[in-house]
């Protein structure tokens, strides 16, 4: 009969090596993501337009949605507070450092329904686009309530007027 501790140490082996390769490969993004200077806090005195619960979804490099970005304060899928000011937009993300996206940054906002691992109803997300140094760069919010989803998006209008010059996933299938 054949010794079962082999198969067994080679199926170990095997999971040892995908979780190194997952681990490599989440480190890799973060120092990439490193690399984009992110600001933290709201300014003081700063006023506040909107302030909805949501969902933070993804940062991706804008034209590449499935190129997640691991950002300071924007890595992982959360429960998040999204807070429009006059002076830019935060997410505050759970477990995270709050966001800060200054408004001369901020390109615009609209509507989406996709975006890495995530596909909801039409028009379901918010498709946040700012650029960061070089790096244009759209950070996607799924805002619970309908009535919210409107608030946010006119608050970032009133800090950002012209419309954003890219077009989203969604507007190309309409």
């Amino acid at each position: 009969m054949a010794n079962p501790i082999i198969p067994a140490l080679i199926i170990l082996a095997v999971l040892v090596l995908v979780l190194v390769l997952m681990w490599l490969g989440w480190r890799r993004r973060r120092q990439q993501g490193a690399a984009i200077p992110m600001i933290t806090d709201l300014p003081e005195g700063a006023t506040v337009l909107a302030e909805v619960p949501a969902f933070y979804v993804a940062s991706t490099r804008a034209g590449e949605p499935l190129e997640r970005l691991a950002l300071k304060g924007l890595s992982f899928r959360s429960r998040a507070t999204v807070a429009v000011a006059s002076e830019g937009v935060v997410i505050a993300a759970r477990g995270e450092y709050p966001a800060f996206i200054p408004a001369a940054q901020i390109l615009g906002a609209l509507p989406a329904t996709w975006t890495i691992d995530r596909v909801v109803e039409k028009d379901g997300l918010i498709a946040l686009s700012w650029t960061s140094g070089e790096t244009a760069i759209d950070s996607y919010i799924r805002v619970i309530e309908q009535s919210d989803h409107i608030k946010i998006l006119d608050a970032i209008a009133q800090i950002v007027p012209a419309p954003a010059s890219r077009t989203t996933e969604s507007e190309i299938t309409a």
